[in-house]
């Protein structure tokens, strides 16, 4: 750039005392001159800036994936078991769905050919969270894809991982149709009003608390300098977020769904298992992750981070007894994120990692018997 207005402004005293016409004629040959030379230098510089940015956002981006391959790799046979627990829950779901969506469309075919809108509006939104949950199903596919190339060729793939968090977040976004519907439709009486709202308002808290942490957590892997301590800071609010939703989700599910009697043995554990198992298990979380959410470091208790996960697999181990207990509770099996069992194994390699490892060497044994 220098040198171009060095070559531009030697023409000044050259052409001072020319005629006009002339003088004229020249300084505009110089401006275009001067903007030439100018636009390519400019340009070269800013190739080669392009080329050093990308340079170092290559070498931060495997530095990265090498330390998170450091701290996970380790974790990798758990994490996969948590993966493949994902993927079969989701394949079980996905193929009921087919069967729900038709029973839907055949209670409302009638209603929908008189011109009734809301059977209309029900169908549709039942078909948009069949949509999210093909996208989720997806991103379940994805996260096995993760796990396993984290377990065989310790790489951590942050752009697989990318894609399952993008995709669990829009899942939840799907469900907003349905939501409406829930809470705009005119009821039958006041009772399945009220069970209308609350099933509403777990699904908007359970969007609220996933979606929008996980887009934001997307959003900072997506940058190609991003640091450890800002991926860290937004992993660990996606994290306990998404402990939080995990317990609005049971918790009203046994509000709406399940009995309530605090005189039956069986139902008064169910509401408290409920109510303060994922809770205490969301609390630790939060506790333990909280220095990493304020950036301050990018370390953490594991030991108490396992007991936070080993607690919401205990949530759906009590739930499993107490289905052989009771058919009410039984019957509502298939509706809850039984895959979340399976936390309690990585939440042990957390807190003991030689126990889990014979753990999951005795998972392993016993298939292949």
């Amino acid at each position: 750039m220098s040198r171009a207005l060095n070559r531009c402004f030697t023409f000044k005293f050259k052409i001072f005392n020319l005629k006009s016409r002339k003088r004229r004629k020249i300084i505009k040959l110089k401006f275009i001159f001067f903007e030439k030379t100018a636009y390519f230098s400019a340009t070269g510089a800013a190739e080669k800036f392009l080329n050093r940015f990308r340079q170092s956002c290559i070498v931060c981006k495997a530095w990265l994936n090498g330390k998170l391959s450091e701290i996970l790799k380790p974790k990798a046979p758990y994490l996969f078991v948590v993966a493949a627990a994902f993927f079969g829950y989701l394949l079980f779901v996905v193929q009921n769905s087919f069967q729900a969506e038709y029973r839907i469309y055949m209670d409302n075919i009638a209603s929908i050919m008189k011109g009734n809108f809301w059977s209309l509006f029900t169908v549709i939104s039942e078909f948009s969270g069949d949509v999210g949950l093909f996208l989720r199903f997806a991103g379940a596919c994805f996260f096995v894809a993760f796990t396993v190339i984290l377990w065989i060729k310790g790489n951590f793939q942050l752009s697989i991982l990318r894609k399952t968090i993008i995709l669990e977040a829009v899942f939840y976004m799907f469900n907003i149709p349905f939501d409406i519907n829930l809470l705009t439709r005119p009821p039958i009486d006041s009772y399945s009003q009220t069970l209308f709202r609350e099933t509403a308002v777990s699904y908007i808290l359970q969007m609220l608390l996933i979606s929008t942490t996980l887009i934001l957590l997307y959003t900072k892997m997506r940058k190609p300098n991003v640091e450890r301590t800002e991926l860290f800071r937004y992993g660990a609010l996606a994290v306990t977020a998404y402990a939080f939703s995990l317990w609005v989700k049971h918790f009203f599910f046994n509000i709406y769904a399940l009995p309530i009697s605090f005189s039956n043995p069986v139902l008064l554990t169910s509401f408290l298992n409920s109510t303060l198992t994922i809770l205490t298990a969301a609390l630790i979380t939060m506790v333990t992750l909280l220095p990493v959410i304020r950036g301050k470091t990018t370390n953490f208790n594991q030991t108490a981070f396992g007991v936070g996960l080993t607690l919401i697999g205990v949530y759906f181990i009590i739930y499993l007894i107490l289905c052989t207990l009771n058919a009410t509770i039984h019957a509502f099996l298939p509706l809850i994120e039984l895959w979340a069992i399976t936390l309690s194994v990585l939440g042990v390699a957390f807190i003991a990692p030689m126990a889990a490892s014979k753990l999951i060497k005795i998972i392993g044994t016993s298939q292949v018997s």
